[in-house]
């Protein structure tokens, strides 16, 4: 599922404006920002868009083992699948905001796992699944046991796997379309492309994925202006936004 995201962002390029930070005005990916921070980056697109096989098909295998799916007599309300949707996506941004919080401020663990996924200092769609196994397999935990400590019923879990996939695609596809999540919440408490991409070039702001109360509260949430104010530079071409450093 994750893959068929990617590609879906992917084919949106040539349709779409550009949100990576670049020193010119359409920033692709042969720019300079896009480039490996390190050398040692896989040099194929296969293993940024499909995680580790072995290990995640081994817990997969001893879920569908340890806890057989019993589906109920019958499906839920349609208010009651997207309220439980909602709570989901909450309590799943809060605990990869403390995840990924704790990921950037101890160094060991910036080191030995996460480094990975910031080999790109640009996002595009294909960098997220860009990650480790330990990455991988432990925010793929945190996703399961989301509808199950919540006692959702399996629908609500198929919708919620699916939307959060979607989500964590549309973070990184570099690109503000004009049907992305932020533009149907209000009041700037959902983050976007720019958001997140923001976070991979500073690095030192905007951890939680999808909304943004939680780094508001603890200080660490940076807009397109604080970027600029920090040394970037932002340009607006009509509709179309870039953020570059000098």
């Amino acid at each position: 599922m994750t893959v068929t995201g990617c590609c879906c962002f992917s084919l949106c390029g040539p349709f779409c404006w550009d949100t990576r930070p670049s020193c010119s005005p359409l920033s692709s990916p042969s720019s300079s920002r896009s480039q490996p921070t390190s050398p040692a980056a896989p040099p194929s697109c296969c293993w940024t868009c499909c995680p580790p096989g072995g290990p995640w098909c081994a817990v997969t295998v001893m879920h569908w083992y340890l806890r057989p799916l019993h589906l109920p007599q019958e499906a839920p309300p349609l208010g009651r699948v997207l309220a439980q949707v909602l709570v989901c996506l909450l309590l799943f941004d809060f605990q990869s905001f403390v995840w990924h919080l704790l990921h950037h401020r101890v160094p060991w663990l910036y080191r030995s796992f996460h480094k990975v996924h910031h080999t790109f200092s640009s996002t595009s769609s294909l960098t997220t699944e860009h990650s480790g196994a330990w990455e991988t397999l432990s925010l793929g935990f945190l996703a399961a046991v989301t509808p199950v400590v919540l006692g959702c019923h399996p629908l609500t879990e198929l919708f919620f796997f699916l939307l959060n996939i979607w989500l964590s695609v549309e973070d990184h596809c570099g690109y503000d379309l004009p049907c992305s999540t932020h533009r149907l919440v209000p009041l700037g408490l959902y983050g976007e492309a720019r958001h997140h991409d923001l976070h991979h070039l500073k690095s030192n702001c905007n951890y939680a994925p999808y909304f943004t109360h939680w780094d508001l509260l603890a200080g660490t949430l940076r807009t397109q202006k604080d970027g600029a104010a920090d040394g970037g530079q932002m340009e607006q071409f009509g509709d179309l936004w870039t953020c570059g450093s000098f």
